[in-house]
């Protein structure tokens, strides 16, 4: 629900997809240029607490690549840190967004060929802006045949699932996931069945899940059922939370 009210609010201010700010401007700047972000001052809802500010373009970080940002998600990732659960790590005020991907408008001295490539702007500003600036040996450039909504999302939960199952390998066994439905969950299963486990079971909430976990080759299983999701983690050699709570309590 929180994200459905988030998607809402950055579609009311965006006015287009909740998947991206996108740039209605060519790329040479104009004499002024500006740059739109989703910023909060202070820590609470997300909802209530970020705002779009306009300001000027300060100056480009002599090492760092300018993006202009085509499409950035709204992933848990980025919406838990707006309501201070590592305040410890954050100075005030801060953009909001960790993924999203753009193109190279301005690049550092013996880089000028990287202008107008694809790239991730990773370990830079907050990406839910329309121009990021970020360090040039942390941008990944992005292949012709991955489109911008795939690769908005490559970075936080691909990488989530891939550590995971490096952590953990699955091959020639019984694996379970909790919150079978997310797209972190999903490359796990995709993944585990890829790299040989036996058997991928997947505990899910919405019934609009049950048929595409069948599709990918995940044994789906209701968290209303709970005889079976008891069974399931009895089987399972390696279990995947996402969950915690009574879940988690019955998977452990």
């Amino acid at each position: 629900m929180m994200l459905r009210r988030i998607r809402g609010r950055l579609r009311a201010l965006c006015r287009q997809s909740c998947y991206g700010l996108r740039r209605h401007m060519p790329w040479k700047n104009p004499p002024h240029p500006m740059r739109t972000s989703f910023i909060y001052r202070t820590f609470g809802a997300p909802r209530s607490t970020l705002e779009m500010l306009n300001r000027e373009l300060p100056p480009r970080p002599p090492s760092s690549f300018r993006v202009a940002v085509s499409h950035v998600p709204v992933n848990p990732s980025d919406l838990i840190p707006i309501t201070g659960a590592y305040a410890h790590r954050i100075s005030l005020p801060a953009v909001a967004g960790y993924e999203g991907v753009g193109r190279v408008v301005e690049a550092p001295d013996g880089l000028s060929h990287m202008v107008g490539r694809r790239v991730l702007p990773l370990r830079g500003e907050g990406t839910w802006q329309t121009q990021v600036d970020c360090p040039a040996h942390h941008a990944v450039e992005v292949p012709d045949a991955v489109s911008d909504l795939v690769a908005a999302r490559a970075y936080i939960n691909p990488m989530a699932a891939a550590t995971m199952l490096r952590l953990w390998p699955v091959r020639d066994k019984v694996v379970l996931l909790s919150g079978a439905g997310s797209s972190c969950s999903e490359h796990l299963g995709r993944w585990a069945i890829s790299q040989g486990a036996k058997l991928v079971m997947g505990i899910y909430r919405s019934e609009n899940r049950k048929d595409r976990l069948h599709r990918m080759g995940i044994e789906p299983i209701s968290t209303a059922n709970i005889s079976a999701i008891l069974t399931a983690s009895a089987q399972a050699d390696v279990a995947f939370d996402a969950l915690g709570g009574d879940i988690a309590r019955c998977v452990l």
